[in-house]
């Protein structure tokens, strides 16, 4: 807890100096060092409003559930920066608050966003990586079996020609 209000009283001692850029990168650093926090993430989107940077702003507007009047048309300017393709859309996000939010701590506006970029839950990823395990190990092993049978049959044919060789 005393992380957060240093970061935070930090950051609004910033703002309070005019000093914008400072408060944005001390709460963004913070944010993706901790736990997923959409207050914290909607802070940071208001700061970069204020800045003019209406692409930041949307990246971190995606990430909370503001009701603000700019958030809907900063989110779309972010997408929209990248394409309206989801796999940039999804490297643009902070892949620690991203992981969290597939945990299950995000609210259902942020989740529905993410899943919309086809972003599945955790739990599909998981199963799909074992199965790409899996999958990988039964390579590994046809492989290993070819590699055998080679050299059983390189051995075969030594020892053949060994026989015709030898009278």
């Amino acid at each position: 807890m005393g992380t957060t209000l240093s970061a935070h009283t930090r950051a609004d001692a910033d703002e309070r100096a005019g000093d914008l850029g400072s408060a944005r990168s001390r709460l963004a650093s913070y944010v993706v060092t901790t736990d997923y926090d959409p207050e914290t993430c909607e802070r940071i989107a208001r700061l970069s409003l204020r800045m003019g940077d209406l692409t930041e702003a949307g990246r971190w507007y995606f990430l909370s559930d503001s009701t603000d009047a700019a958030a809907d048309d900063c989110i779309h300017r972010f997408k929209r920066r990248h394409g309206f393709v989801h796999q940039q859309i999804l490297s643009a996000l902070p892949r620690s608050i991203v992981t969290q939010v597939q945990r299950g701590r995000a609210t259902s506006a942020v989740s529905k966003r993410l899943h919309d970029c086809g972003l599945p839950p955790l739990s599909e990823r998981r199963a799909t990586q074992r199965q790409h395990a899996s999958e990988s190990r039964l390579i590994e092993r046809g492989c290993f079996a070819v590699i055998v049978a080679i050299i059983i049959l390189a051995l075969i044919g030594f020892g053949t020609l060994v026989y015709w060789l030898v009278p």
